[in-house]
């Protein structure tokens, strides 16, 4: 990662030059630093050590839903009644499948 942050602000410098960054966009770095890099790895190492391979996968299939709900709530999207309904199957599946594999 550090490699890669290190050709970006290259890059990023050749292509924009030397800017100053106010103190929002610092807030803001911190916080994709801290909330939205470390404890989003940290969250899913834990995930890795104490889930099975198969929870696993069928959570990360969760991920379009749990996008949809996050772009309802924060950017006040709107969606089709066919996309609930999808939804609602695919949350269903993932539910049965949960409550299987632990029984």
């Amino acid at each position: 990662m550090s490699i890669g942050a290190i050709i970006l602000l290259v890059a990023a410098y050749i292509g924009e030059g030397f800017s100053l960054i106010p103190l929002k966009g610092w807030v803001i770095i911190i916080w994709l630093c801290i909330i939205n890099t470390a404890l989003t790895l940290f969250l899913w190492n834990h995930s890795l050590q104490t889930l099975e391979a198969f929870e696993l996968s069928v959570l990360r299939n969760t991920m379009l839903i749990q996008i949809t709900i996050l772009s309802i709530i924060f950017l006040g999207e709107t969606h089709t009644f066919p996309k609930y309904i999808y939804m609602i199957i695919v949350f269903v599946g993932v539910f049965n499948v949960l409550t299987r594999g632990t029984k």
